[in-house]
């Protein structure tokens, strides 16, 4: 055990303990890694700073295939944009265990994946830790995570540590009010009451993309992406997307913000997407991380007005002011920059800065999936109280089932590119046809 004395500067420099002794993985890979350099490149940094006589291309063969990433070896020259979201969160294991640390830290290492990987990925920390002889400190707010791979767990809140126990204990005879709200919170779910509407706010037919997957201008080398999309989105609907990593769900609503060209419609006010991009304000998108969405340079009045500006709207402060109440939010963050918020009132700054702009659609990508669960429930009575009241079509991008269960009247499920079952969310969830959907759905 080291003590305080062991880890001064002078004694154990900062730098010879990270990356050796203690490795680390972070929540969203695609801001941790270095996008203007290849994974051979930001691996091979990892040996070389505490292993320099280390022969890199075999230690890099061998660290692919102990992240179960053999077949990188071929694409060892790839940006971090050309991986999936699993293959980058192996790329970061790869990087964190280049020198068989003693302690590896997770920090909410599954949040940005699918079901499916993510119990890959958990599966594969337990391998190696086991292998290693290594500890594990995970850091996350996913109970359900945390109950699987966990021997001690702590509790923090207010930034102090107000239970701590074994797994089993913490989870059987919870002591502080606080704990017991976290592995119960109070669920809210969608009002079935609400009268739907059939008329048609969103069509995609026969829609199909294809992007470039080659770095030359003059050659270019197309892979479809999306093949033959058709669904419908009506007024008031709320939409769930599920599938794996790679399914093709980012760039499904990529298209829908008119990001994307191809061909098909999609059709929405009359005007198709794909060859009109004048929106107007009227279809809003709400993303994962809030703290990477919003501008930590600007104050949150700045952020606000700023989407009002860009979208033409009419600057009125009342709106402002209205605004902020509707997602529940006080007048007096107005001044204050995103850091001095918590997760949750980021998330609610995202949504007011979408909503302000009157949308009829709005597009929540992952927008839960890094809060806690008290956190999470309070966003989703926000959801569906904006559906209701603004009547405010959504589209929900999870792999939270259970979230989308509670929130959704419909949902799609994608696989490479495709939907392969779109339906009433209840009758899906209770009865898959595909396999695949059976193992998104029942993991």
């Amino acid at each position: 055990m080291l003590n305080n004395q062991d880890i001064s500067q002078d004694n154990y420099p900062i730098n010879q303990l990270r990356g050796k002794d203690i490795g680390m993985i972070f929540q969203e890979p695609m801001t941790s890694l270095n996008p203007l350099h290849t994974i051979h490149k930001q691996i091979s940094e990892a040996i070389i700073i505490h292993n320099p006589d280390e022969d890199i291309n075999s230690k890099i063969k061998e660290l692919l295939s102990m992240v179960e990433l053999e077949y990188l070896e071929e694409r060892i020259n790839s940006f971090p944009h050309e991986l999936s979201g699993g293959e980058r969160q192996r790329v970061m294991l790869a990087i964190a265990i280049a020198n068989k640390p003693k302690l590896l830290i997770a920090d909410e290492p599954t949040t940005a994946l699918d079901p499916l990987t993510q119990k890959k990925i958990l599966a594969l920390i337990n391998k190696l830790r086991r292998q290693f002889n290594m500890s594990v400190l995970l850091i996350s707010h996913d109970i359900k995570l945390v109950k699987q791979i966990s021997d001690y767990i702590y509790i923090i809140f207010q930034g102090k540590i107000i239970e701590h126990n074994k797994s089993y204990n913490i989870f059987n005879d919870p002591q502080n009010d606080y704990t017991k709200l976290l592995i119960n919170p109070f669920k809210t779910t969608r009002n079935e009451n609400k009268n739907s509407d059939s008329q048609d706010l969103l069509k995609i037919s026969n829609l199909n993309i294809s992007l470039s997957n080659t770095k030359s201008f003059l050659f270019k080398n197309y892979k479809t992406i999306l093949h033959d999309i058709n669904l419908t989105l009506n007024k008031s609907d709320i939409l769930g997307i599920i599938g794996k990593s790679g399914s093709g769900k980012t760039t499904l609503i990529n298209s829908i913000l008119g990001l994307n060209k191809g061909s098909g419609e999609i059709i929405f006010n009359n005007q198709n997407i794909l060859k009109n991009r004048n929106h107007k304000g009227k279809i809003q998108i709400v993303f994962q991380d809030p703290y990477s969405s919003l501008n930590p340079k600007m104050t949150i009045k700045e952020i606000i007005i700023e989407s009002l500006s860009i979208n033409k709207k009419k600057y009125e402060i009342n709106i402002i002011y209205d605004t902020l109440k509707m997602v529940d939010l006080n007048l007096e963050i107005l001044d204050k920059y995103p850091h001095a918020l918590s997760g949750g009132q980021k998330q609610r700054v995202a949504i007011a800065r979408a909503i302000i702009t009157e949308p009829e659609i709005l597009i929540l990508d992952e927008a839960t999936s890094s809060l806690d669960q008290i956190t999470q429930e309070s966003i989703i009575t926000l959801l569906n109280k904006l559906n209701q009241e603004k009547n405010i079509s959504m589209i929900f991008i999870t792999h939270n089932i259970d979230l989308l269960s509670r929130l959704c009247n419909k949902v799609i499920v994608m696989q490479k590119g495709k939907i392969i079952e779109y339906g009433n969310t209840a009758e899906i969830i209770k009865n898959p046809q595909q396999e695949y959907s059976k193992n998104l759905i029942h993991y």
